[in-house]
């Protein structure tokens, strides 16, 4: 039954009014451990993102989206398990299917799949993006510091361990800093003021592939260039100056809301939603005085 259905016979067997929001609140939790921002007027452009912790030994789940372009909170849950139809139901309630443009998300596989199927432009985060590369290179340099010692070690016996640990060392800081040095030439793909020019840029960017390294020639074959629209669409026409290309606003929002450091002093799950809901409050008031952007 729809949302104005069950809402109509509300009021005719009970005489009592109730808002879409309420129906669909009560319909997803039953009220409880969920909030719906019924003042907001929503924009079409959202960051999803979820949090985890354990309270009393138990992994709870924080869910959240956020409207990128009235800067607000729209939607949050917690949830005792997380999964594709949770992700999708909690989404699927909160936002009308009129109201969905775009979505920016991190960069979860399950999320492809979910977002498409409630008809969102998806945002792969290009934040995240950059994280993950540079975490996946300090893995592979590392590797590369081992083999290398290993090298050292068998071509030079007269080395002595703490002379080892300083030339791999200094090898490790250089070997580091240019890698950094390419990944910055690549994160300027994202400063490109048009979605033409970002395109001119990874032809570019594909010409210059034989001088970059080797590690990351391959993280951005295999992880990048066959899917590198789902990260460039806040610069297509339609999207442009509502999509963004991160989910920074969101993470702020968390951050001030809900402090890793704090996290486990709640012992139980309402401790946990009434400080959460408390500091939400207080976000918002903030940023209706202009103390937060």
């Amino acid at each position: 039954m729809s949302l104005r259905n069950i809402k109509r016979q509300i009021k005719d067997w009970f005489d009592i009014d109730f808002s879409h929001e309420s129906v669909r609140k009560a319909l997803l939790v039953g009220g409880d451990f969920y909030y719906f921002n019924e003042e907001g007027i929503l924009s079409g452009y959202y960051g999803y993102d979820e949090q985890w912790e354990k309270v009393n030994g138990n992994w709870i789940y924080y869910l959240v989206l956020f409207d990128l372009v009235n800067n607000v909170p729209i939607a949050s849950m917690l949830s005792e398990k997380l999964s594709e139809d949770v992700i999708k139901n909690f989404i699927k309630m909160s936002i009308p299917f009129k109201d969905r443009i775009g979505i920016v998300t991190d960069l979860k596989p399950e999320y492809d799949k979910i977002m498409s199927e409630l008809n969102f432009v998806h945002q792969h985060c290009t934040f995240h993006l950059e994280k993950n590369i540079k975490s996946n290179m300090k893995k592979k340099i590392n590797k590369d510091m081992v083999n290398y010692r290993f090298e050292l070690k068998n071509t030079h016996p007269e080395y002595s361990e703490d002379d080892l640990d300083e030339m791999i060392k200094e090898e490790k800081e250089k070997v580091k800093s240019e890698m950094w040095e390419y990944i910055a030439d690549f994160m300027e793909l994202f400063k490109q003021p048009t979605f033409d020019e970002a395109i001119n840029y990874i032809n570019f960017l594909k010409d210059e592939m034989e001088y970059y390294p080797q590690h990351l020639v391959e993280y951005l074959n295999k992880n990048f260039f066959p899917e590198y629209r789902k990260f460039l669409r806040f610069l297509e026409k339609d999207y442009k100056d509502k999509l963004e290309s991160t989910n920074n606003k969101l993470e702020n929002f968390n951050g001030n809301t809900m402090p890793k450091y704090e996290k486990r002093n709640y012992r139980t799950k309402r401790g946990l939603w009434s400080a959460l809901m408390h500091k939400k409050d207080g976000w918002i008031k903030r940023r209706n005085e202009g103390l937060t952007s």
